[in-house]
């Protein structure tokens, strides 16, 4: 069990410094303590007077770990890590609680022949010129950080770190629904990743396939998560998907195998080709309509809000479009009815041109799901719920599985952040709360639902220090004010202090602008619009993508932040309406809290004009004036190539269209072409532009994702594209996908090249086994060949593709390894025709007489002059003249006789029954010849039981027909009805009787065959087959074998193994069957104790469980098993075994043997028991030398004075004074 560790802020800013690898391996070192993994010797108390705990924890040679346990809320023992401390610090002064008491610490480790660890490269971290620490570091504390853990059992979790803010989010119950709000930096995709993790990994191995989704907007957002992943959870989990929406929409229509032909990757409309496709070849534009604000009234509210499911051309009507003005996110002044028509036109569009969007392609997916759908996840996690649609949340709810129990709730988790509106997207969580409402609305837990769906905050920014964060703050009480509440923002706090207040420069910095040509890779300029944006990129051509104008900056962030002209942006805004100056300054503060949040560590204002917003009585104690000397740093731009590479990888992480750009400029910077296009490439697919991000893909030698790019537009654009490749480029290729295990796609590429040795190479990668050993054997390698073949059939037979082996050694012509297996697979006539290419006779008739091909049956027991079965299929082929003959070979007249008369050669059947006297079968022929007088002559000579058997024979009831042999005493006649039964081994004995050693050594041998034939079956694992043979030539042991094999009947395989006497195997049968008591009678004579105990056990039986605990000596536990039904004396000798004092006095004490009972206890040095019950009995001598041996001399005195033993009584006298003085 692992303890809890909590750690103190102090700790957490410290850790937050280190470098990656150095953070891993501290924490990796806390993680040992909690399983108790380190070494006693290296944690140490410290000695302090009071009830404080504090723990010094060695961390390696120079540093301590301090700590103290804590108690929780269930009162559970909690390890808090409160500091790292210096050890030389720690041991040569005072270690100071709040500065005043010093608490000396008294031992000294013994570092000497212990290994020196690397030592921190931060080392100013870990070093604290005061050591004093205040005392409320050592309790708990809101600001404490929590280690949380995926994985319990796993002593190698990652490092995963949690504010008491999103440690209670995720451990409060239920914890799902939830709609966890917060701006950027507060950690609202990490908690939702870790929740999402750690109920994967809980049920990865529930029976009912428990899936849990974590689905995103986009490709880059998807990314972005699986490498979080990665980091906190290496291992594959089956049960945790990770996928963007438009993908997730795939799926499921393949899954279902919808019609989605209309909907070709190559004819998607995305917000690009809105713009440059629709909206730039508009003859009348709608004055101040932005575009993007257009595309997101369409999707937010004209196509993808709840009110356009199921209409017609999935858009509003123009009526409830002026019912639901209100929710929209354009300009009041703007024209509603001219954007409608706009709408309308672009969903003209659209079908004209056989086009589609996101929205057109859900719409289509919420019609095909029936109302009986049951979901596909049992919990659904969606990070940034704000870039979705109303209708794309319904989607992601109609995919939920919940069960009407009256329990269950939905187990959801949504992300939102309301501050992402510098473009309004019309987002809010009423929205969100709403359709889920409506979704469960029958549901019998709906007003639980309702209270669990409202809004948790994150309110702890752990990015932004708080000179930056108050600010923040600040301007959100200021839009709380305009908006009488209605806001949804949220005031941050934080924990990276800093005294560093924003800066209002109070003069143009444009005169540095000339001096410098450029700024740090990690800063940027916000300015209000386009114009400015060009103005000051002239300034600096090489940084000019991080200047950026106000609706560039969502999803970005800086380290140093400058605003240039702001307020001034606005100005134009003073002749308006009172309405519309609230609105927009609504939109004004709005923005100003998305350009402050996007700095890190410094933040600048820069106005032409005097600002009187600065003088706020709310604002100006949280800014300060500065000077231009202020900017120096977010001028420093002399990094590396290194640190330029890490600042562009940066911005690639943050997977955003602007992000990009920034990267590849300062890609540009350096030159490095490939990075260059790699970053284009994410570009073009974040843009949707597949073909694009294909051939950047392509230019560095990315082929998996150019592949996969272009196949977005087209299966087989890919092959266009390298079309006109040479060899050795394809060969290029094909290493490629072999290095990133794409083996299909190497495969088609070494092809192309004619590289055979790495196309095997694919095909054994691939487990094609069989086409790899084809190639090798047209390449004249036959061994090779061979040995992939046996690859093959073993890799068939592990995957129960039987059908493909045996086609591949019917191919190679391997009858006798292709034909057992056509059998397995009952295709009989392949079998035939193997076993009969292998030349293998029998087996081959064999298969050809269950699919009747009595012709092809009959060649193949004429090959092997068994002249019976040759009869045999001549009958079934109506060949009945040589069916006869063959008869005749083997000397029975009868069935020759038969055949003869069914060709109506009566002369001949006659003859032949004449001489076998079968009379009845002559009297028949007579009176087919009308020949009555004769036939009633020949009647008259027959046995009715004869007649009997005859026709108890010709109904193939061979069991009868045997009987009445047997009481006409005709042997011969028996021993064939025994044959005909396949009772071989009676008819075998019958025959030697009769000295017909012919038939006698057909017998045996027919028995040879059925051996034969049953060993076969078990070869192949045809256990029930075989069985029937074995029970033909009633091999006990053998049928025992194949029911258990068939794990069937039981009883029979107990009583056939109790008939063989192996009782263990009996016992084992019985067992199944829950038949305890005969298993353990089996298992006690087969000398199975320790099985037979079990079962006893299982019934109490407890006479029967002691028997068997004495019979391994277990005579302890067999004593009080007896004891158990008061059979004292057979629990006595089993403890006299073990010499068991004194439970063998509790037994004699039962019996009432006292004089036992006194030498027992005696034996124990009970002496004055021993007395005790020696006076009873009475025997005074005893109980006084028992009295003595205790020292209770007066009782010794008195058992010697009753038996006048004046001596010994004066000794004891004299003994008890001396004890007295």
């Amino acid at each position: 069990m692992t303890i809890p560790i909590l750690f103190s802020v102090r700790v957490w800013n410290k850790i937050r410094a280190l470098s990656p690898k150095e953070r891993s391996r501290f924490l990796f070192k806390v993680r040992r303590i909690t399983h108790n993994s380190i070494p006693y010797r290296q944690i140490r108390e410290l000695k302090i007077n009071s009830s404080l705990k504090i723990f010094r924890i060695r961390y390696n040679l120079n540093y301590r770990i301090i700590a103290t346990l804590l108690k929780d809320n269930q009162d559970n023992s909690v390890i808090k890590i409160v500091d790292f401390i210096p050890h030389d610090d720690l041991d040569r002064g005072k270690f100071l609680i709040n500065g005043i008491g010093e608490y000396s610490v008294e031992d000294i480790e013994n570092l000497s022949h212990e290994e020196l660890e690397e030592n921190l490269v931060q080392e100013h971290l870990w070093r604290d010129n005061n050591l004093s620490i205040n005392c409320s570091y050592f309790t708990h504390q809101e600001s404490d950080f929590f280690s949380f853990t995926i994985n319990p059992e796993s002593q190698t979790d990652p490092d995963l770190i949690l504010s008491s803010q999103q440690y209670q989010i995720i451990k409060q119950q239920p914890n799902l629904p939830t709609l966890l709000t917060g701006s950027a930096g507060s950690g609202k995709t990490s908690i939702a990743l870790y929740l999402a993790l750690h109920n994967a990994h809980n049920q990865k191995n529930d029976q009912s396939s428990y899936q849990v989704l974590y689905v995103t907007y986009n490709r880059s957002l998807t990314n972005y998560a699986e490498n979080i992943i990665k980091r906190i959870y290496p291992e594959k989990l089956d049960n945790f998907i990770n996928i963007d929406y438009q993908n997730l929409c795939q799926i499921f229509s393949e899954k279902y195998r919808l019609n989605i032909k209309r909907f070709k990757p190559e004819n998607k409309v995305n917000l690009y080709r809105f713009i440059n496709h629709f909206y730039q070849h508009q003859i009348q534009k709608i004055n101040n309509l932005n575009p993007i604000s257009l595309w997101e009234e369409i999707r937010h509210l004209l196509k993808g809000s709840l009110e356009a499911i199921n209409l017609e051309n999935n858009l509003i009507t123009y009526e409830q479009y002026q019912e639901l003005i209100n929710h929209s996110t354009l300009r009041r002044d703007i024209n509603y009815q001219q954007v409608y028509q706009l709408v309308t036109n672009y969903q003209h569009w659209l079908e004209s041109h056989e086009y589609w969007d996101e929205l057109d392609y859900t719409h289509y997916l919420l019609k095909q799901i029936p109302e009986d759908y049951q979901g596909e996840y049992h919990e659904i996690y969606c990070d940034e719920i704000q870039d979705l649609t109303q209708i794309q949340v319904k989607f992601l709810l109609r995919l939920l599985i919940l069960n009407n129990d009256g329990y269950s709730l939905p187990k959801i988790f949504f992300t939102g952040d309301p501050a992402q509106t510098i473009n309004p997207s019309g987002f809010s969580w009423n929205k969100i709360k709403n359709n889920i409402h409506q979704s469960y609305q029958n549901y019998y837990q709906i007003n639980q639902i309702n209270k669990q769906i409202e809004p948790e905050h994150l309110t702890i920014n752990f990015r932004s220090y708080s000179g930056i964060v108050n600010l923040g703050s600040a301007i959100v009480n200021i839009i709380r004010e305009n908006s009488n509440n209605q806001s949804e923002l949220i005031k941050q706090e934080t924990w990276l202090e800093s005294e560093i207040k924003p800066f209002i420069l109070k003069e143009s910095p444009e005169q540095i602008f000339q001096e410098k040509a450029s700024f740090g890779l990690k800063n940027a300029i916000i300015v209000s619009d386009e114009n400015e944006k060009e103005r000051l990129a002239s300034y600096f051509p090489q940084d000019s993508e991080r200047i950026l104008t106000i609706q560039e900056v969502k999803g970005l962030e800086f380290d140093e932040v400058l605003i240039w002209n702001f307020f001034t942006g606005f100005d134009s805004w003073q002749n308006r309406n009172n309405q519309a100056i609230r609105e927009l300054n609504n939109f004004k503060y709005n923005c100003l809290y998305v350009c402050i949040t996007r700095a890190r560590n410094k933040l600048y204002f820069y106005d032409q004009q005097t600002i009187d917003f600065w003088n706020k009585p709310e604002i100006q104690n949280l800014v300060t004036q500065g000077n231009l000397d202020e900017l120096e740093t977010i001028f420093a731009s002399y990094e590396s190539i290194d640190k330029m590479r890490e600042a562009a990888e940066d911005y690639v992480n943050e997977g955003n269209e602007k992000s990009y750009k920034i990267a590849i400029q300062i890609y540009e910077r350096i030159k490095d072409e490939k990075e260059i296009n790699r970053v284009k490439a994410l570009l073009s697919e974040l843009q949707e532009d597949w073909e694009n991000a294909g051939e950047y893909w392509d230019k560095i030698n990315d082929f998996v994702n150019a592949f996969r790019c272009w196949a977005e537009v087209n299966n087989n654009l890919w092959q266009k594209k390298w079309g006109y490749l040479a060899e050795e480029e394809w060969n290029l290729r094909g290493d490629y996908f072999y290095r990133e295990n794409d083996f299909a796609m190497a495969i088609y590429c070494y092809q192309q090249s004619n590289n055979k040795e790495k196309e095997i190479d694919c095909l054994e990668k691939l487990n094609q086994w069989e086409l790899a050993g084809d190639k090798l054997k047209e390449m004249g390698r036959e061994i090779d060949a061979f040995h992939n073949y046996e690859l093959a059939n073993e890799y068939y037979q592990e995957n129960k593709q039987l059908d493909k082996s045996a086609q591949m050694w019917t191919k190679l012509e391997e009858w006798k390894k292709a034909s057992p297996l056509w059998e397995s697979l009952q295709e009989w006539d392949k079998a035939g025709e193997c076993w009969q290419k292998a030349e293998e006779f029998e087996f081959s008739a064999l298969c050809w007489e269950k699919v009747e091909a009595w012709d092809k049956a009959e060649k193949c027991w004429q090959k092997l002059e068994n002249w019976e079965k040759v009869a045999i299929c001549c009958q079934n082929q109506g060949k009945w003249r040589s069916s006869a003959r063959n008869w005749l070979k083997i000397e029975d007249k009868n069935k020759a006789a038969y055949c003869y008369q069914q060709a109506n050669d009566l002369d001949k059947a006659m003859e032949l029954w004449q001489e076998s006297e079968s009379w009845h079968q002559v009297a028949i022929a007579l009176e087919l010849e009308q020949r009555y007088s004769e036939a009633a002559k020949i009647w008259a000579k027959v046995n009715p039981l004869q007649q009997k058997a005859l026709c108890h024979e010709k109904c193939e009831e061979w069991e009868e027909a045997e009987k009445c042999w047997r009481e006409l005493g005709n042997w011969h006649q028996v021993a064939l009805m025994c044959e005909k039964q396949d009772k071989w081994l009676e008819a075998i004995k019958i025959w030697r009787k009769l000295r017909k050693t012919d038939l006698e050594s057909k017998a045996i041998e027919r028995i040879r065959e059925i051996k034969k034939t049953a060993q076969y079956y078990e070869r192949i694992e045809n256990w029930q087959e075989a069985e029937k043979y074995w029970r033909i030539v009633d091999n006990k042991l053998k049928i025992a074998i194949c029911l258990y094999k068939q794990a069937k009947n039981w009883q029979e395989i107990a009583e056939i193994y109790q008939s063989l006497q192996q009782w263990e195997s009996a016992g084992k049968a019985w067992q199944k069957i829950n038949e305890w008591e005969k298993a353990a009678e089996c298992y006690e004579k087969g000398s199975c104790w320790q099985l037979a105990e079990d079962c006893w056990r299982g019934l109490n039986n407890t006479k029967k469980l002691a028997y068997c605990l004495g019979k391994q000596g277990k005579w302890y536990e067999a004593g009080e098993e007896c004891l158990k039904i008061d059979d004292i004396q057979k629990a006595l000798i089993c403890y006299k075994k073990i010499n068991h004092l004194s439970k063998m006095e509790e037994c004699y004490r039962k019996l009432e043997e006292w004089e036992n009972v006194a030498n027992i206890c005696e034996k124990q040095e009970k002496w004055t028991e021993a007395a005790k019950i020696w006076i009873k009995m009475p025997q005074y001598e005893k109980a006084g030398e028992c009295y003595e041996k205790s020292h209770q001399w007066e009782y010794a005195k008195e058992c010697w004075k009753h038996i006048g033993n004046d001596k010994r009584a004066l000794y004891c006298l004299e003994k008890s004074i001396d004890n007295l003085k």
